[in-house]
């Protein structure tokens, strides 16, 4: 066989080569290659559409946990605006703090808000616009005399300030207890707190 047959006959076999690798990538390489994308595709679908329910889930899991602390702000908010009067209550919490700041009650006296009457309407009346606004708190005044040194007033009046139930000092006057020279005054204190019938 001639040197040029040879070659013809290379490069014949060798373009035969070519164009099976043709077919057989188009044929076989490529459908398998589209279908790996697509799994791929379907796979991180899957995994974004984990990743938005574990999301959602947190955001429920998050307002749960608002609503469970919100029976702890409506407790807190019991405990700063009570709905009733409780005079002993607030007398019991004042005398204490001034014992703990070794103030001496003198006396004592409270006066209440008087609460409003409900009015009942019979049959469907129509509602006024009034009904629905928010009625302003009510008020227990308590007047109280302690005798005790000026720094045990300070520290009474500091705690009266970060006590729970909402008190307000409306009047304070001091005098001295005894001789000038010594420590000791008097203190009339008139003290407002608040109730939301």
């Amino acid at each position: 066989m001639k040197q040029s047959t040879k070659r013809l006959a290379s490069s014949v076999l060798a373009l035969i080569f070519i164009v099976g690798a043709i077919i057989m990538f188009t044929s076989l390489i490529q459908p398998a290659y589209s279908d790996l994308s697509q799994m791929r595709g379907e796979q991180q679908a899957k995994r974004d559409f984990v990743e938005q329910q574990k999301q959602i889930v947190e955001k429920v899991k998050a307002i749960i946990a608002s609503y469970e602390s919100g029976a702890d702000v409506q407790k807190a908010v019991s405990l700063a605006l009570p709905s009733t009067p409780g005079v002993a209550e607030v007398v019991g919490q004042i005398s204490g703090i001034g014992a703990l700041h070794n103030l001496s009650v003198q006396n004592f006296s409270a006066s209440v808000d008087e609460i409003p009457a409900k009015t009942a309407s019979i049959g469907t009346a129509a509602l006024s616009a009034d009904q629905f606004k928010p009625k302003p708190p009510l008020k227990v005044t308590v007047r109280t005399r302690f005798v005790g040194t000026y720094k045990d007033m300070k520290e009474f009046l500091q705690d009266i300030e970060t006590n729970a139930r909402i008190m307000d000092v409306v009047s304070l006057a001091i005098a001295p207890a005894d001789k000038p020279t010594v420590d000791m005054y008097a203190f009339d204190i008139a003290i407002v707190t608040y109730f939301q019938p």
